[in-house]
């Protein structure tokens, strides 16, 4: 059997080129592990709201009127890395035996690295002896968002129909996920 050498170096070289390609696709994630993993990471609460806190508490709820209305009663706490702020959690009690999470939001730059997961966690430790009901809301179309929330052990107990078609809270139609946001969802951790 005659084997051609032009068809074999091709087939080497391609095959070569693949398994490089697998190659540094793995020593890319191990270095961004490695990297997020040795970023100085903390939590602490806010005393003065900066600018900053403000933009990311409006990724997750696009009114500032509806902020403002809670904003002062609240915790609200800032996850730095680094010292710069990447995420607030705002907590509120609304009732003799419920604290609700008003606000959660991550810096887009640091989605998908598991920041929001930390922020829950650290709200969940902090309020479990201070409270029997732990509640958040969401909007229908927040699809991720609905997964972390289910994930941690919240449970759907409600739907508040067109809450976001309220023109005084949301003069703009909010588009998410390719559908118009009309409901809000609530979720509550009931004996964490």
């Amino acid at each position: 059997m005659r084997i051609n050498k032009k068809l074999l170096n091709n087939f080497n070289t391609s095959l070569s080129r693949n398994f490089h390609h697998i190659y540094v696709k793995i020593i890319l994630t191990i270095f961004m592990y490695n990297k997020d993993k040795n970023m100085n990471s903390k939590i602490s609460r806010i005393i003065s709201y900066k600018l900053k806190h403000y933009k990311l508490m409006l990724e997750a709820d696009p009114s500032l009127k509806s902020i403002s209305t809670y904003l002062k009663n609240c915790d609200a706490y800032s996850l730095k890395i680094n010292n710069q702020d990447i995420g607030v959690i705002v907590v509120m009690k609304t009732n003799p035996l419920t604290m609700e999470i008003m606000n959660l939001s991550i810096d887009e730059h640091f989605h998908n690295k598991h920041y929001g997961t930390k922020l829950l966690k650290f709200v969940i430790d902090k309020f479990q002896n201070k409270c029997k009901f732990l509640e958040i809301c969401t909007g229908s179309t927040s699809l991720e968002q609905l997964y972390l929330y289910q994930k941690m052990g919240f449970r759907c107990t409600k739907v508040e129909r067109d809450f976001f078609n309220n023109k005084c809270l949301y003069p703009n139609e909010i588009l998410e996920n390719g559908l118009i946001l009309k409901d809000k969802i609530r979720l509550q951790m009931i004996n964490y």
